[in-house]
């Protein structure tokens, strides 16, 4: 009998374990979230988005991104804001995501991060820029900067960008 019960509270216990370390999990993916989104959500054609992971919330808004010139010079770094306006809605953070490609979806020179507000990531073999944690919304707008160092050449001679914001009311 006692060995029946030793064996009980041992699998309690592992029982209680198992959920505090799937809670645990689950907290740590949420906090990560904010912070790092994860990546492939620009709204690509090869890409999720935003909503897969996020929903609720009445905000429109535009998304630009600003800095390149008419025609791209090869080895070239260019200083760009991405830029998130509201539109409607009271949303008081944001974040994004963004990926450059040519016409064949391949990856298209390089995103620099130029502070801690941004990062970079690297999924099927394209780098992705996104923010490193939510960023207040003043006067009806956020924006980041950072540097794209254009490829030596592009197949097609098409570059695409690629990038998609999220409006958010909490903290």
């Amino acid at each position: 009998v006692s060995q029946s019960r030793y064996f009980s509270m041992k699998l309690l216990r592992r029982t209680r374990l198992i959920h505090y370390s799937g809670l645990l999990l689950c907290t740590l993916v949420w906090l990560a979230n904010s912070g790092n989104p994860p990546t492939g959500r620009t709204g690509a054609p090869f890409d999720g988005s935003c909503g897969d992971c996020h929903s609720g919330g009445n905000f429109n808004g535009n998304v630009t991104v600003d800095g390149l010139p008419g025609t791209i010079e090869p080895n070239t770094t260019y200083p760009l804001t991405l830029t998130m306006t509201v539109t409607s809605g009271n949303p008081t953070r944001g974040g994004f995501q963004l990926v450059v490609v040519d016409a064949n979806n391949t990856d298209a020179g390089d995103l620099v991060s130029t502070n801690a507000q941004t990062g970079t990531e690297n999924l099927s073999n394209r780098e992705y820029l996104e923010q490193r944690g939510a960023k207040n919304i003043t006067g009806g707008a956020v924006s980041w900067t950072f540097n794209w160092v254009s490829p030596a050449s592009v197949p097609g001679n098409t570059v695409k960008f690629y990038y998609i914001g999220n409006y958010r009311d909490w903290e």
